[in-house]
């Protein structure tokens, strides 16, 4: 099988190598130790991983039962994972948190569930995060999904979040 990102020590070959790097980008720039955070669409559990190592009390969810399986089995200290859809009736119990991890995953949200569910998903998660790490590709196999909706640079990103989110301070780290 192929894992999303790659995990150190895992042999699974990956679509994205650079987990290490995006794990220690978020801890550089925000305070993880002792904080609650909530890694959305987790796949592997990679990121979850790394950031639980800088002290956070990780939650990864992703809807693939064989992706939470392999997270599972890493035993990462400092981190539980589940196989959930990403609903707001399956991540009720798990809300409020520090810090909402949302990487390379709402894309999929849009494309399976449409732009009123993922946008109101959005809402639903920055009244319950206060701080929100956040990507969507803009190209590769999401792109016809996200050109449809009027997602297509940084900016309608940017745009996106400021509309549908109530967070005030929103950074493109680019």
């Amino acid at each position: 099988g192929w894992a999303y990102h790659n995990v150190p020590g895992l042999s699974l070959p990956a679509h994205r190598n650079d987990t290490e790097q995006r794990a220690r980008f978020i801890a550089e720039h925000t305070s993880l130790q002792d904080r609650s955070v909530l890694d959305l669409g987790c796949a592997v559990g990679g990121i979850s991983g790394a950031l639980a190592q800088h002290g956070a009390h990780v939650v990864g969810v992703d809807y693939d039962e064989e992706s939470i399986a392999v997270a599972r089995s890493l035993d990462a200290p400092g981190c539980a994972f589940y196989a959930l859809a990403i609903t707001k009736d399956n991540l009720a119990a798990m809300l409020p948190v520090d810090v909402c991890i949302w990487l390379s995953q709402w894309q999929w949200l849009l494309k399976q569930a449409g732009w009123q569910t993922a946008t109101d998903m959005l809402r639903y998660i920055s009244e319950r995060a206060d701080e929100l790490w956040f990507d969507t590709p803009l190209g590769g196999m999401a792109s016809a999904v996200m050109t449809q909706h009027g997602l297509t640079t940084c900016d309608d990103i940017m745009r996106l979040l400021h509309e549908h989110t109530r967070y005030t301070h929103i950074i493109n780290h680019g």
